[in-house]
């Protein structure tokens, strides 16, 4: 049986080993050598490899990075296809790819698909417009810069972590030199060291990812997201909800186009990106692009259902099937349904009893998939003011209309009655027996603080 290397299967790129096995192929799973791997970033490494090992004895986590380490793995393997399944895998999966022969991107490019700051070094040499970034060694130059640029916010990150770890907006020079001491001391996600920190404008706009499968140079969009977030008072903003783009207008055209231009200017020859841009006064700035799956929980049945594929099996066939990646390619960009993840937000922090939202679901037709694991074993919720500290997610697909109503009524309940969907006590009443109907969730919100009030619970 052939074999398929996947570097790094945590996240979306775990469903590569059910994809690789499905196809015939034998998945081999490699973890490449992290000396300092965080305590967050294990917990991504044990999901993944539990996951894969359903379809795969061989997983492979290396005790060096040494090339003769890897070059063993080659021979003894002898893969047609290696594809990266997260962040940490893109590197090694370029070197791999190039030593054996086989479909891959320029490992001589790599680094400006890693490095966030060599990725805007790659976009102003080719033309591209880009955010004034600036690459710095201490806190000392992040607050000399700060003051050259004298406009606030400004954006500081680690040069090449992953999530929202380390991302900070500083308002002023004191929070720039707190946050700044904050990062250099700590790691990314990863465990690296942040030696230097990539500080950008504040870049005032819209937010979309695109993402994308590229076979011999040519790029296909997959989909297109575009992000909604909302002020938590003087702590930053929180994500509400990332909607499929079904419909694209003249914006999200250009969007679309400049991410294109973005993948150009970065070397993407082969396999899948995921790239956030904001939509600006100046028009579409990339804020950064990764060269593997977009990550987060997805329902995928749902894509497949409103997209009509999954990221996983297309960005597969730009490497062992480029027939059907070309196929693909000239197909126009139209979902058929829309999906919304909903990002839910606390406004405060606080011990829970119960989490009454897992009963109100059932009421909401578009719902399909969550994830809640970390409320769910800690029960507890925390102040949201990013990604790291929402409760949770929730994914719906239907139609637009469908979508926006089931959204609209999480909304009412976050807003307005938080503690009926992350209880700080336990509530001694069944969950409202209706069908929402009003636009924004008011009836089954009344009928819920009706149920409390006889109670005697408010």
């Amino acid at each position: 049986m052939q074999n398929i290397f996947i570097i790094e299967a945590v996240s979306t790129g775990r469903f590569y080993a059910k994809e690789i096995a499905w196809r015939g192929y034998h998945p081999v799973v490699i973890y490449p050598y992290l000396e300092n791997v965080t305590g967050v970033y294990k917990q991504y490494r044990i999901g993944g490899s539990d996951y894969a090992r359903k379809f795969t004895d061989d997983i492979i986590f290396m005790e060096s990075d040494s090339s003769e380490a890897y070059q063993a793995l080659l021979e003894k393997f002898q893969p047609v296809a290696v594809v990266a399944g997260s962040e940490l895998g893109v590197i090694a999966a370029d070197y791999l790819a190039r030593k054996a022969g086989l479909p891959g991107n320029d490992p001589a490019t790599a680094e400006c698909r890693r490095n966030k700051f060599a990725m805007v070094e790659a976009l102003q040499k080719a033309g591209v417009p880009a955010i004034r970034s600036a690459k710095l060694n201490s806190v000392d130059e992040c607050l000399q810069l700060a003051a050259e640029w004298n406009t606030w916010p400004v954006v500081i990150k680690p040069l090449s972590g992953a999530g929202t770890k380390g991302v900070h907006f500083c308002s002023s020079m004191d929070e720039l030199r707190a946050k700044a001491e904050e990062v250099f001391k700590d790691s990314d996600l990863f465990g690296y060291g942040n030696a230097q920190i990539l500080m950008q404008e504040f870049a005032k706009g819209t937010e979309f990812i695109v993402n994308t499968v590229s076979c011999g140079g040519r790029h296909a969009i997959t989909d297109v997201w575009r992000y909604r977030k909302i002020a938590v008072g003087d702590k930053g903003n929180a994500y509400d909800y990332a909607k499929l783009v079904t419909q694209p207008d003249a914006d999200e055209r250009a969007v679309m186009d400049y991410a294109l231009q973005v993948l150009d200017a970065l070397g993407f020859e082969y396999g899948p990106s995921h790239t956030e841009i904001m939509l600006t006064e100046r028009g579409p700035l990339l804020i950064e692009t990764g060269a593997r799956p977009m990550g987060a929980v997805h329902d995928t049945e749902a894509l497949q259902e409103a997209l009509g594929h999954f990221i996983i099996d297309v960005s597969l066939d730009t490497y062992i099937d480029p027939a059907s990646a070309a196929t693909f390619a000239a197909k126009p960009y139209s979902p058929a349904k829309t999906i919304m993840t909903k990002v839910f937000i606390s406004q405060e922090s606080a011990e829970l009893k119960e989490i009454p939202l897992f009963t109100l679901l059932k009421y909401l037709p578009t719902v399909r998939k969550g994830d809640f694991d970390y409320v769910k074993s800690t029960m507890r919720v925390e102040v949201t003011v990013d990604l790291a500290t929402t409760p949770g997610e929730l994914q719906l697909c239907g139609s637009e209309e469908q979508v926006m109503h089931d959204y609209k009524v999480l909304r009412a309940f976050e807003q307005q009655a938080f503690d009926l969907i992350f209880a700080k006590k336990v509530h001694y009443f069944t969950a409202p027996q209706v069908t929402v109907s009003l636009a924004d969730g008011g009836e089954w919100l009344q009928l819920a603080l009706s149920k409390l009030q006889s109670a005697g619970r408010i």
